[in-house]
């Protein structure tokens, strides 16, 4: 079979809506929203933000070639095959049933391409790489360096920045000295990724928070150096998912 990779002919950035099974993991005050939509739209965006994905397509229809469309939202059904790249933010709160699992080995198989986003320390990453042995049981991570293709193919990206959460960032801005971007103590920021027969196949960065890079491009207190460098590899993850 042949992964349908564009709605009517446009790219569309494809935000996964996956079911929130982690005890503990919701907060009342996001109604349901939070985690497979944080850094997306809770009805309640704060002064300085603007949705990730709002956001992101439009940097996309300005700086690139890329036919464009909506940001979509799609579960784990037929719908994910709509796009060749599925963004994953909070990758930790993932649990998937077997059936899941199952759909998105078959989109792999397809063509398609996983990028989770967002997840921090050595518990998350445990479980994230729990998860995705549900899909791929031999999955195994590497980093990707600076001399991957990922960081070159339309910005050429010389240095790998921190992406963190808008209040690290902006603490950053205000006190360069105290200057800590981890999220958690054992937070060790990296880049990596997986492979299945010779594609790449998952992107992972951990420790990163790209989301918020991207949702306070406005936000004055947030380090533009962050910003820029969670646009650019966005832009070349998508343009990577596009031309594999």
């Amino acid at each position: 079979m042949i992964l349908l990779l564009l709605l009517a002919g446009q790219f569309h950035f494809a935000r996964l809506h996956y079911e929130i099974r982690t005890p503990g993991s919701m907060y009342p005050w996001y109604d349901g929203l939070k985690f497979w939509a944080t850094d997306y739209h809770d009805g309640t965006q704060e002064e300085g933000s603007k949705p990730m994905d709002d956001s992101l397509t439009e940097i996309l229809k300005r700086t690139t070639s890329i036919d464009v469309g909506a940001p979509i939202q799609p579960r784990i059904t037929d719908d994910i095959f709509a796009s060749p790249l599925l963004y994953v933010v909070e990758a930790e709160q993932v649990s998937l049933t077997p059936a899941e699992a199952r759909r998105l080995r078959e989109y792999i198989d397809r063509g398609g391409m996983i990028w989770m986003d967002d997840f921090h320390g050595e518990d998350e990453w445990t479980h994230v790489m729990r998860e995705i042995r549900k899909i791929l049981p031999s999955a195994k991570a590497q980093p990707l360096t600076l001399d991957h293709e990922i960081f070159h193919l339309f910005y050429n990206i010389r240095e790998i920045l921190q992406a963190c959460l808008v209040y690290l960032g902006e603490h950053c801005t205000e006190d360069p000295a105290t200057c800590d971007t981890k999220e958690s103590p054992d937070d060790f920021p990296d880049i990596e990724g997986i492979y299945h027969e010779g594609r790449l196949v998952f992107v992972l960065t951990h420790g990163f928070d790209i989301g918020d890079g991207i949702e306070w491009l406005l936000d004055s207190k947030y380090p533009v150096r962050f910003s820029k460098f969670a646009i650019e590899f966005s832009t070349n993850v998508i343009l990577y998912a596009l031309s594999h």
